[in-house]
């Protein structure tokens, strides 16, 4: 029987033990290493190159898609497979064009984890089916973005100005502004209010609760802003 190495990305210990613990009850998986952000990580892949590794889509240091990128052009053989929240077919689709060869979700059986190692172990994907993102989908235009506009996607929808995306992004406004304009072009949208109706609905982002000033009570301050998701 052939033995699959694993690697174990994701931010939680909790997570990353239990996993580790259901893992270990398999004669045919090793976990033979594990990391809680992607620039550990990346080491760790480097160092151990494993037949599959388990990864947080979300984690709090850098963005999951462009870990996944920077190891495929590395490695066009890596087995990535994605560990997510939630299902939407905007995840699928960043994942794959970001290289991952799999998804599973935080509310599947632990079986279906089984299935999916077992499946990238012997260099096939593994997706959800049902999720596809038709052309007549509110949602095609996020499938046409690149990996940066993307990125100026969310932030616009979160409601920063270009201004300040430029200065998070250590980009240039200009630059910002003109992948603004791809952006809008490309959504087919007119404003930030229907950007941030697209990214609501294709869960990259989500709502906040905003908290309450001083000398006003919770109930008050019961009003919501989207901000990106980080996982959960």
């Amino acid at each position: 029987m052939m033995m699959t190495q694993l690697l174990i990305i994701d931010r939680h210990p909790v997570v990353r033990a239990g996993i580790r613990y259901f893992l270990g009850q398999q004669s045919n998986i090793t976990v033979i290493g594990e990391a809680e952000s992607y620039s550990a990580a990346w080491d760790m892949y480097r160092q151990t190159r494993p037949d599959v590794a388990i990864m947080d889509l979300c984690l709090a240091d850098h963005e999951g898609f462009e870990f996944a990128r920077r190891v495929c052009h590395e490695d066009r053989d890596a087995g990535i497979l994605g560990f997510a929240a939630q299902r939407n077919p905007i995840l699928k689709v960043r994942a794959s064009n970001a290289g991952i060869k799999g998804l599973v979700y935080k509310t599947d059986e632990p079986n279906q984890l089984l299935r999916a190692i077992e499946t990238l172990a012997k260099g096939d994907s593994f997706f959800d089916e049902d999720l596809e993102v038709g052309k007549d989908s509110l949602f095609w235009g996020i499938h046409l973005l690149t990996p940066r506009e993307f990125e100026v996607f969310r932030f616009l929808a979160e409601g920063h100005t270009v201004i300040e995306i430029a200065g998070i992004l250590k980009s240039s406004p200009k630059t910002v502004g003109v992948h603004q304009t791809r952006i809008i072009k490309k959504l087919g949208v007119e404003n930030s209010a229907q950007l941030a109706h697209i990214a609501l609905g294709g869960g990259v982002i989500e709502l906040k609760p905003i908290a309450a000033s001083p000398g006003k009570s919770e109930a008050s301050a019961a009003y919501y802003m989207p901000h990106a998701r980080t996982g959960s």
